[in-house]
């Protein structure tokens, strides 16, 4: 049985600074273990499936000088069964986390000593830092670094340190993948639940075993600029729908209910600076769709 922390997420991952976290917190750990969402968009509405799987390092082993850890992987909910990764890892004293299948050199997939306006190539091409700050952690400032533009909400993705990136653990530089996306679920440290993604109601997902629609078509909203509206669309299932929208700082900026298939709602340039926002949209106290939203009240 699992041991939790009750500590928001919100208040966590979203509950940022501008104090620059003095100590680093390395990333590559052997008491750790990340799990991860992977959710794949197939062409029929309603019909994606997600799996979730687990993540942790382990043993050293020494390659070409360098010392790494390898990586094992778990499908199993209950972490009975693990495989191990043909691929390994490694933390420098630089802050940069190198990742290495084998036959292959290693590659970057972690820099935390990136400051605003740094661009850096990973494995899937380039990032470019949208902004750093640092977030309040059980008494200690941990640095984060923010990707992307206000503009380009759909390819969001965030770094803190000892956590690792919003798309999972090994998934970093990649939050616009074609046909799925990887979200970061949960973080055990020493069998403790410390961190969890507040948009999914579990550390482990799966589509035969969960009552859960992520990231479906259906309903969906998005932001009228011209109007100034919140559009709610294809609320198909009859049932009333609450909408909470969050910054991200993780506080709740409205919570909206409606029955209506089709419905809007005007909001208000005092209480929306432009900016990126969290929402969730849930039926009978359960979350069936999460994103991010794009508000500009210009």
């Amino acid at each position: 049985m699992k041991k939790y922390i009750l500590i928001s997420f919100f208040s966590i991952f979203f509950f940022c600074n501008k104090i620059n976290a003095q100590t680093y917190y390395p990333l590559v750990d052997t008491n750790k273990v990340w799990s991860t969402i992977y959710i794949i968009y197939n062409p029929t509405p309603g019909d994606s499936s997600f799996f979730s799987y687990f993540t942790k390092f382990y043993s050293d082993t020494v390659v070409n000088g360098n010392t790494y850890k390898k990586i094992h992987r778990s499908n199993d909910e209950f972490q009975q069964n693990w495989e191990t990764r043909s691929s390994l890892i490694r933390e420098d004293s630089l802050k940069k986390v190198y990742l290495k299948y084998d036959g292959y050199d290693e590659f970057l997939i972690y820099d935390f000593s990136l400051v605003e306006g740094d661009t850096v190539y990973l494995q899937y091409g380039y990032l470019i830092v949208s902004y750093t700050d640092s977030i309040f952690i059980n008494g200690t400032n941990r640095k984060r670094i923010v990707f992307g533009d206000q503009y380009s909400y759909e390819c969001y993705e965030s770094w803190i340190e000892g956590i690792g990136s919003s798309c999972g653990i090994l998934n970093s530089g990649n939050p616009c993948m074609m046909g799925g996306k990887n979200d970061f679920l949960c973080l055990y440290e020493n069998d403790f639940l410390i961190y969890q993604n507040p948009i999914y109601n579990n550390c482990f997902l799966i589509t035969n075993n969960q009552n859960l629609t992520i990231n479906d078509i259906n309903p969906s909203i998005y932001y009228n600029y011209i109007e100034s509206t919140i559009h709610l669309n294809q609320n198909q299932s009859g049932q009333e729908l609450e909408i909470n929208i969050y910054n991200l700082l993780g506080q709740k900026k409205i919570s909206l209910n409606t029955k209506k298939s089709e419905d809007r709602f005007l909001i208000e340039k005092k209480n929306f600076p432009n900016n990126i926002y969290l929402y969730t949209i849930s039926e009978n106290n359960k979350i069936v769709k999460n994103g991010k939203i794009f508000i500009n009240l210009n």
